[in-house]
């Protein structure tokens, strides 16, 4: 059995299990898997119309890099946020996210720490500033382009940046 068919069987079960245990009808959503995530190791997409959950994405990368582990809890981790949507109408990693990830039989840890593949994307340049409070930012490119405009930010704090912030490392 390969990988992918296993990261649904458990989704499935998971949906099964949540259906007894609440009394609710879990609405069969496609599983689908993704070469392209390389940080995330799943997520749920939502519909605009009523937040209505139409879709899980699951990395194969992750998966096939780290099988033990994203085995261990990724599927059913998705498959609580489903479940959440459903049961209580709300999202995230809260309380009620938590709980039915216990009902699950599941720790209801947010993060991963399986190795992920290098990125190819070329790191975000990063332009220093100090703003006119004295605390450090470090703007991206597109801000730092827009305060050399003329542009300025006020940042929380009463501070503000602007071109005269500017500090080259």
């Amino acid at each position: 059995m390969t990988l992918q068919s296993q990261a649904k069987e458990k989704i499935e079960a998971a949906f099964v299990t949540a259906e007894a245990h609440y009394d609710v009808v879990i609405p069969r959503i496609p599983v689908v898997f993704s070469n392209r995530m390389t940080k995330s190791a799943g997520n749920v997409r939502f519909g605009t119309a009523n937040k209505i959950p139409n879709r899980i994405t699951l990395s194969t990368k992750i998966m096939n890099l780290n099988p033990t582990e994203f085995m261990g809890r990724t599927p059913e981790h998705e498959a609580a946020h489903v479940i959440e949507l459903i049961v209580f109408g709300r999202g995230g990693h809260g309380v009620t996210w938590k709980h039915v990830m216990r009902v699950l039989g599941k720790d209801p840890e947010r993060c991963h720490n399986m190795f992920t593949p290098p990125s190819n994307r070329k790191p975000m340049a990063r332009f220093r500033y100090v703003d006119t409070h004295g605390t450090e930012h470090m703007l991206t490119k597109v801000r730092h382009n827009k305060i050399m405009r003329g542009g300025s930010y006020r940042v929380r704090g009463g501070g503000v940046i602007n071109d005269t912030c500017y500090s080259p490392c």
